[in-house]
């Protein structure tokens, strides 16, 4: 969970990033569509936003990081990343992470979680506030628990303008879960 919260923040530092050479039959990106046939996981990003596959950040990468076009010298993000980790209880691990999360962000506000529906699949979502290099920020994280992998799509703002993004409705409306 702490390599997550790394990559929470580490995503503000997109202009280090660098694109691993990947091909994979179970991975696309194609007409600005995401899809991960391994994990079952379908995104649908608007064409003014850059999706790249296997963000590296340090030793971590991350399975997907899309991009919006920059407004108040921020760009809005989603990105995706997959862990191996075990436990199928979906209450528990948010209850899990809830704590992590506690302490590890000295200036968490907002936060809430919730179980969802989609399609008669059950994922998480945690959504919370927190400031980083000057700019209060927003998260929004939906958990996927698919074959032993935590599946996480983040959707990352300014939290003043967060809720009213309608990129990220779109695109939140798009995904669909195998």
């Amino acid at each position: 969970m702490k390599r997550l919260l790394g990559l929470l923040i580490g995503t503000l530092l997109l202009s280090s990033c660098v694109t691993a050479d990947y091909s994979s039959d179970n991975r696309t990106i194609a007409n600005n569509k995401y899809s991960n046939a391994e994990i079952g996981l379908t995104l649908q990003f608007p064409a003014s936003w850059e999706a790249k596959l296997d963000q590296i950040y340090g030793s971590d990468t991350v399975e997907l990081v899309a991009l919006a076009p920059p407004e108040q010298n921020y760009s809005a993000e989603v990105y995706v990343q997959i862990e191996a980790r075990k436990g199928t209880d979906l209450a528990a691990i948010l209850d899990t992470v809830a704590l992590e999360v506690k302490a590890d962000i000295p200036d968490l506000g907002q936060y809430h979680s919730d179980i969802k529906d989609l399609d008669g699949k059950e994922y998480g979502e945690i959504s919370y506030t927190t400031t980083s290099r000057g700019n209060l920020l927003k998260y929004k994280q939906d958990l996927i628990i698919r074959s032993g992998k935590h599946i996480w799509v983040s959707y990352v703002d300014l939290a003043s303008r967060f809720d009213q993004n309608t990129d990220f409705t779109s695109i939140s409306q798009s995904m669909t879960i195998e």
